[in-house]
């Protein structure tokens, strides 16, 4: 009988960490998928403000050399399709 008994807890153990070890892999799984993807979503937030880090500089030369400002200036609308 206790033969019986230590077998059936070591099969349960068995199963219950080969359920815990797929959980893991998952969990690695899906936190990688959404580290890749703040990545990119950072990449894309970096590019946005270097874009508008150079018309700002753009725009700084233009009032310091006292050019006449381009046409359609101050009129170009964000990403979400706001006034900038």
């Amino acid at each position: 009988m206790p033969f019986i008994l230590a077998t059936g807890f070591t099969v349960l153990n068995l199963f219950i960490g080969v359920i815990v070890d797929a959980m893991q892999s998952q969990h690695a799984t899906e936190f990688e998928e959404e580290r890749i993807a703040q990545h990119a979503d950072s990449v894309a937030v970096l590019r946005e403000v270097q874009a508008v880090r150079a018309e700002l500089a753009s725009l700084r030369r233009e009032i310091s050399t006292g050019a006449a400002p381009r046409p359609g200036a101050g009129t170009s609308t964000g990403p979400q399709g706001s006034n900038v």
